[in-house]
């Protein structure tokens, strides 16, 4: 397990949590709470870089159309994708 600390954004419109914690099992966020009142397990490794903000559940998920060849961005607002489905 990892617990991340520092500012924490909720990405669900929540306040953020100025003194809080991310926790991460594997690939998942398992807890995101508070840093007072909330025991860390003494088998986590704890990561706290100085002034850092975490966005838990934040997704990047931007691409480059047309950077190399196919497709298009033209091709890409010429069809549906969703037409078929």
């Amino acid at each position: 397990m990892i617990v991340l600390k520092g500012r924490v954004l909720p990405c669900n419109g929540q306040q953020p949590i100025e003194r809080g914690m991310v926790w991460v099992e594997g690939e998942k966020i398992v807890r995101v709470c508070a840093e007072q009142g909330c025991a860390i397990p003494p088998q986590a490794e704890i990561i706290a870089p100085a002034g850092a903000s975490i966005m838990p559940g934040m997704i990047e998920q931007h691409c480059h159309i047309g950077n190399s060849g196919k497709p298009t961005s033209v091709d890409f607002y010429r069809t549906n994708p969703y037409e078929e489905t």
